[in-house]
């Protein structure tokens, strides 16, 4: 299971968000700025649609290009992720 996680790890490309440093809405278009577990990333989400709640605090977004981002735990996010998250999700 191992080597097949690692291997997953590379070839996929799905970061998991460890913070949220901007959300932004304009023309109904969202902008996250955030920080994960494979770098800094901006990317722009279409509509409150294209995030999914997996479980109560585990969360898939989708962006515009079709990549798809993760938060594990909601509950482990500091409070300003959580704030500037609040009004879109």
């Amino acid at each position: 299971r191992a080597v097949v996680e690692a291997e997953l790890h590379h070839k996929i490309f799905n970061p998991r968000i460890t913070r949220v440093l901007d959300c932004t809405t304009e023309f109904g278009v969202t902008t996250i700025v955030a920080e994960t577990d494979r770098g800094d990333v901006s990317f722009q989400v279409a509509s409150r649609d294209d995030v999914r709640h997996l479980t109560a605090h585990r969360l898939l977004i989708q962006d515009v290009d079709g990549n798809t981002y993760e938060i594990p735990d909601m509950s482990s996010l500091d409070v300003e992720s959580h704030r500037r998250l609040g009004a879109f999700i």
